[in-house]
């Protein structure tokens, strides 16, 4: 507290405490003065520091943000860098004038087998001997898998001119295991796979009124003492696999051939028997041996 005049129990003051009442003032109220706030200065202190202190959370955190992103961030594609045009062409195999990867082939041995036929023919027998003889001619994987790899033009050029050339003469060996009547199904821009397929597809479909023959055929087969057995049985089941791999066989497939077969046996002879000899005595046809009695004498 300070006191604008003396207090009022002290009656008379001299001199001497009026001046000690007034150095007493002035002390005091430098010492309160002292201890009031300056709001001022304060408040501008507060600010700056509250400034600072939020710049320098702001930059932290802003720092710490952008090493997440570089953390999460894929990394940057490279540019390619430009090749020149003479790197860009792929360069031919050294190897390839000299030892190329596919050779050349030429067909030394020639087909021993029977040759296929658009009416007549056994597919399995022929497929078999047609098999062997690509095999014989080193041409067995440009007909059938795995096939022979195909070089690339641009760095094997002499592999890949003698891969075309075998392909060429494999259509020729193909063409040179089948009948005239099957050229037709033979196309050199086409090649071999689909050639050799376009021949199984004809063969193996041509339908109930072949299977009906084949089957026929197997049935009017018979044992002769001429022939061995096992030859017989073995013709028989030629035939009906024959008929069994050109389709399948059904109930109305054996209808046709009951049918077939009554029929034929009232319009004529059996083709299969061999025919009646002519009896000079005016009877019937026989195929047995005349009969003589005891004394040479024909009964």
């Amino acid at each position: 507290m300070v006191y604008d005049a003396p207090p009022s129990d002290i009656v008379n003051p001299g001199p001497h405490i009026l001046r000690l009442w007034a150095y007493c003032r002035i002390s005091l109220s430098k010492s309160a003065l002292a201890f009031l706030p300056t709001p001022n200065r304060t408040e501008t202190h507060k600010k700056s520091n509250q400034t600072h202190l939020i710049s320098g959370s702001k930059t932290h955190q802003d720092r710490r943000a952008s090493r997440i992103l570089q953390s999460t961030m894929p990394p940057k594609p490279t540019e390619p860098k430009e090749v020149p045009d003479s790197d860009k062409t792929p360069k031919v195999l050294s190897t390839d004038a000299t030892h190329p990867s596919v050779t050349l082939l030429r067909a030394s041995i020639p087909f021993s087998g029977v040759k296929l036929h658009r009416d007549s023919h056994d597919w399995k027998k022929w497929e078999r001997s047609f098999r062997t003889f690509t095999t014989l001619n080193h041409l067995t994987h440009y007909v059938f898998p795995p096939f022979t790899y195909l070089p690339l033009p641009h760095t094997e050029p002499r592999a890949f001119s003698n891969y075309t050339e075998n392909l060429t003469m494999a259509v020729a060996a193909l063409q040179s295991t089948v009948d005239d009547s099957l050229h037709d199904l033979i196309d050199y821009d086409k090649g071999v796979r689909k050639s050799y397929e376009a021949l199984r597809e004809h063969c193996q479909s041509a339908g109930p009124i072949r299977q009906v023959a084949i089957i026929r055929q197997a049935l009017s087969t018979y044992c002769s003492p001429s022939e061995p057995l096992v030859a017989t049985a073995n013709t028989i089941c030629m035939l009906i696999d024959t008929a069994f791999d050109m389709g399948t066989i059904t109930r109305d497939l054996f209808k046709c051939i009951t049918l077939l077969n009554s029929l034929s046996d009232k319009a004529g002879p059996d083709p299969t028997r061999p025919p009646k000899r002519a009896n000079p005595h005016g009877r019937e046809g026989t195929d047995a041996p005349p009969r003589h009695g005891t004394h040479g004498q024909r009964l």
